[in-house]
């Protein structure tokens, strides 16, 4: 079997993480209707919006936002900016942000954010 092949046999991070999810909740004896509330992500934010670059002219940038628990709020999670970030990536940062928090004793809920640019590409003020 060749590279490109296992590649796309493989499951994504977001199908990783759910996996890990299930499994783990199976272990610890979460009942099956719970196992399905914890796996999703509570909202899901897509947003594509307009930046001024330094010479003037403007760009539309994609972004999102996923809050993967509400039950405790407010929820907690940065934003990673880099070109190839999607929702799917998004969406499995903040399950992961979310178990982290838990483990770690800390009241929030799990949350992460992506822009899709390449901040080595912007100057401060256009990141801002």
């Amino acid at each position: 079997m060749d590279d490109a092949m296992q590649l796309k046999k493989e499951p994504r991070f977001l199908e990783m993480v759910q996996l890990f999810v299930r499994r783990a909740s199976k272990i610890s004896g979460v009942p099956k209707d719970r196992r399905k509330y914890i796996k999703e992500c509570d909202s899901i934010l897509s947003i594509n919006f307009p930046i001024i670059r330094d010479n003037g002219t403007i760009e539309k940038v994609t972004g999102y936002r996923a809050q993967h628990k509400h039950h405790w709020l407010p929820v907690k999670g940065g934003t990673r900016y880099a070109p190839d970030i999607d929702l799917q990536e998004t969406m499995a940062l903040s399950t992961l942000m979310t178990f982290k928090l838990a483990i770690a004793g800390i009241p929030f809920g799990g949350a992460k954010g992506g822009v899709k640019i390449d901040p080595k590409k912007y100057s401060e003020k256009e990141l801002e």
